[in-house]
């Protein structure tokens, strides 16, 4: 995987990217930021971190990051409250393709996927197939 990440940077100058959408303060978010990092920058993509406290600020620092990918990070409560407006947010800021670090329940799923969530990441996510499956979007020209 990281032969693609190297061969995307030989073409456009720049490795592919996903960017980090952290919802609340540190400590809501810093375990599942980490883990998302971790998690994708193992595979070659560059994690694009905001510093965002509000959803009008995240969304600016995804546009300006350039992303095509986002993954929203945050606390079960916090995310109870702000994920699927987030979700909803990003989707129409132009994000390709949305994650969100963690498994909801079984309640919340439906609600985070009908705002345009697409796929969780979560400790016993396999971590080959959801990177292979990005790398994928990325070969449709979608760095």
């Amino acid at each position: 995987m990281r032969d693609k990440s190297d061969a995307i940077l030989n073409d456009t100058g720049k490795r592919p990217n996903i960017f980090i959408a952290k919802i609340g303060q540190s400590k809501d978010y810093l375990a599942r930021a980490t883990f998302a990092k971790n998690f994708f920058e193992v595979g070659g993509f560059e994690a694009l971190e905001g510093d965002g406290n509000d959803i009008a600020q995240i969304i600016a620092e995804f546009k300006t990051s350039q992303s095509n990918y986002a993954i929203i990070a945050s606390s079960d409560a916090l995310y109870t409250m702000h994920a699927a407006k987030l979700a909803a947010a990003l989707k129409s800021a132009g994000a390709k393709y949305i994650y969100l670090a963690g498994k909801p329940s079984t309640d919340a799923q439906p609600i985070f996927t009908q705002a345009g969530v697409n796929a969780y990441i979560f400790a016993k996510s396999n971590l080959v197939e959801t990177l292979t499956a990005l790398y994928a979007l990325t070969e449709k020209g979608n760095h």
